[in-house]
This record gives structure tokens, sequence and C-alpha cells, in this order.
């Protein structure tokens, strides 16, 4: 599918993940600018709020949002490409716990995965992704239209 096809369906690209006192957080920052569109790295601002743990340990949640629309689309359909064909397998059996009434997908993502350069679903200590589509895309039909056309469930 071309990238011009499906300019402008995504509205925003949400990313968030926790950083604890154990993990680089420069190194964590480095890699989710890797699954940006290079052009746009510079373009890329988080947002860190300071937490505490239950024993006190220093926690970091980590936010960025993607509100270009260009840039949003573009993100989605890098990270539906790279998302591991099992994983797309498990996303079609099971659409209705991913996409919400509004056609809003939330993604887990292996946050160690990422690092060797795989993308997979995680559960434990995940990175979170929320695509969130074009507001005149409306309900969960239209949705998964575009979520097929990205590639997020594999093939038909």
């Amino acid at each position: 599918m071309s990238r011009k096809s499906l300019d402008y369906q995504v509205e925003s690209v949400e990313i968030s993940f926790l950083v604890h006192a154990t993990e680089d957080m420069d190194r964590l920052l480095l890699m989710i600018r890797s699954i940006i569109p290079k052009q746009n790295i510079e373009d890329l601002d988080f947002c860190i709020d300071e937490m505490r743990g239950y024993y006190g340990n220093p926690i970091s949640k980590v936010k960025t949002i993607i509100c270009n629309r260009s840039i949003a689309s573009e993100l989605a359909l890098n990270i539906a490409n790279r998302l591991e064909f099992d994983d797309k397998a498990v996303l079609r059996s099971n659409i209705k716990q991913y996409v919400d009434e509004s056609g809003t997908l939330y993604i887990r993502l292996d946050k160690q995965a990422i690092f060797k350069g795989d993308f997979k679903f995680g559960i434990s200590d995940p990175i979170r992704v929320k695509i969130k589509l074009i507001n005149k895309i409306r309900g969960y039909a239209e949705a998964l239209k575009v979520y097929i056309k990205f590639g997020f469930l594999g093939a038909d």
C-alpha cells in the first residue's frame, strides 16, 4: 500500500511507557525515536513524570503524542509493517479487545523485544501505543477497514 493512500487517516499516535531505576532513560528514548520516520525525529517531544514505586524506587512515566496526521499515519504504518505475524493473528481474532467503539486501537508492545528490533505484543512492562483515527472515520466497521489497509490484521 502506498504511503500517500494512508496519509491523514490517523489523527494521532500516543506512545507511553515506564522507565525503572535500573533502565537507561536515554537508551529508551533513543529506541522510541528509532521507530519514528527519520525526517521527523526532531519534532518529537517527551513528557516525563517522575514517580516513586512502592518501595520508594524512582520510576519515570514517559509519554509522547504525535499529532501531525502525516507523521502519525507513517508511524502507524511502520508499526503495522514490523508487527510479528502471530500478533497480527491475535489482533485479528480478538479485535474487539484492542479497538474501542470510536475506532481507536490500543496495543502493548514488548519493550525488551523492541531493543532487539522485534515488534511483538507484551504484557509485562510494555510500551503502550494508542492509534486514534480521524473523526470522519466513524464506527467499528470503518475503523477495521483502515486497520486492514495499514496491515495490522495481516493478510485476508
